[in-house]
Parts: structure tokens; sequence; C-alpha cells
């Protein structure tokens, strides 16, 4: 669990970072329906979960991208994680609550995929909201919402200013115009990226999924 700090006014965007954060602190949150078509079908042939494969492409496309591995440390310092790791709801299908679970990142998926088996096999059952005890600071959260097709979703984070990690939230997948999508909610820091940067990040999660048989 690495990271370097930064100053912001080394920052190419060192004035939208620092209007964002101080003049009108703010989030904003991009719905998009996202084309996964060749990758369910691909994780269906392979016998494999989908949720975790959706994981994956987020990890993936987070760690490429420094403006989503911004953070601010317990000193209050703006880092940059080396990397960062997948922290996922996960449902009790007996008691209708969800724990909060994270796994190891890899850019191996079999490695990963095996990270996340592991982890929910273990706490799946748990009632507890983080049964895990060792969560590191450098992960992103990640929720899914499976039983409806939503056009919009929007968290309120009145206390948190400066929490700069992007947010995901999945609804239930479909088929529209012959493709299966699924409804992807990201929620971002204002300071830390602009729609930009969302947008192109979206994009690639089916430029992902698309060419899933090159990763899985």
């Amino acid at each position: 669990m690495n990271y370097k700090k930064i100053d912001p006014q080394t920052l190419l965007r060192k004035e939208h970072f620092t209007h964002y954060l101080e003049n009108v602190p703010c989030s904003y949150a991009i719905t998009a329906d996202i084309d996964i078509d060749t990758l369910v079908k691909e994780v269906k042939s392979r016998k494999i979960k989908l949720y975790p494969a959706l994981i994956y492409i987020l990890s993936t496309l987070i760690n490429r991208h420094e403006e989503f591995r911004m953070s601010f440390n317990k000193n209050d310092e703006l880092i940059l994680w080396d990397y960062m790791n997948p922290s996922f709801t996960v449902m009790n299908t007996d008691t209708n609550t969800f724990s909060s679970l994270w796994c190891e990142y890899s850019e191996n998926f079999s490695e990963f995929y095996k990270n996340y088996l592991d982890v929910t096999e273990r706490f799946s059952s748990s009632v507890h909201f983080t049964p895990q005890t060792d969560c590191p600071e450098n992960t992103y959260p990640i929720s899914s919402i499976p039983w409806i097709i939503f056009t919009g979703f929007n968290l309120n984070l009145p206390k948190s200013e400066k929490y700069l990690t992007p947010i995901f939230t999945f609804g239930k997948y479909f088929t529209k115009d012959g493709k299966t999508v699924i409804p992807v909610s990201m929620q971002v820091h204002h300071s830390a990226a602009d729609g930009f940067h969302t947008c192109r990040f979206l994009n690639e999660i089916t430029q992902m999924s698309d060419s899933c048989t090159d990763w899985l």
C-alpha cells in the first residue's frame, strides 16, 4: 500500500481542483447504459460469474487513470495511490442484508477471480457490514442493485467534501437493441475529474468488455 504525496500546485487542473474543493465543493454522478454484450456471452460460456468480471474491469481502469486514484490521507495530505483495490457489496439472501467486502487486485484475471471467490466464500453469509478487519485505505467502493433497471443514481455525501475516490453502482442488466447492457452510475468529486474524464472511463468499460477474450 504505497503512495506519493502531491503538491496541488503541480496539477495540470490546479485551478479546477482548488475551485471544486474550496470554492464550490461538489460531486456529480453520471449514469449510462453500458454495452456488456460480449462479456456476458463469454462469462456464460466459461461458466464464471459476471459480477467479479465487472469489478475487474473497473479496477483495471481505475489503476490506469491517476485522477481516480487521488485521495487525502489521515494527515490531510493529497496523495496518489500506486494502485487501488475494489471494495464491493455482497448480498446475504437469508437476511436480505449486505456486507462490504474487499479483495486484492491483480492484473491477472484468474488470480483476481480466485481472490474474489476466496473472500466471498468466507464472508458472504455474514450479517456484519464490514466482516473483514483488514480493509486497507487504498480501496474504492462498488455496489450493485440488481433488482431494478435505473436511469439515474446519486449518493448524497454532506460530510465528505474531501472524499475524492469515485463510487460505482451497477443496476440490473437488460436487453436493449439486441444487446445486453447494464446501467452504471459513477459518482465523482469534481475537484478530481471533469465530465471528460468520467465519460472516457465509462466508454472504456465497453471497450474492455468487447476485448474480454484477451484477458479472461
